[in-house]
């Protein structure tokens, strides 16, 4: 089996905020709509703070 190392760009925000909130799903058995919404916005303001490329 091989496995593919890639650096996140910022076409894959969308992707790494939804396994964030599968992965405290998975951790905490639930999150609200209330908790998934104050992720949502968090996580992009986080992740669009960063050096970050666009690909290509």
């Amino acid at each position: 089996m091989n496995i593919k190392y890639d650096i996140a760009t910022k076409n894959d925000i969308d992707e790494l905020i939804r396994l964030r909130i599968a992965y405290m799903i998975d951790d905490f058995g639930s999150v609200t709509d209330e908790e998934r919404a104050g992720m949502e916005k968090q996580l992009t303001d986080y992740f669009n703070s960063l050096q970050i490329k666009s690909q290509g």
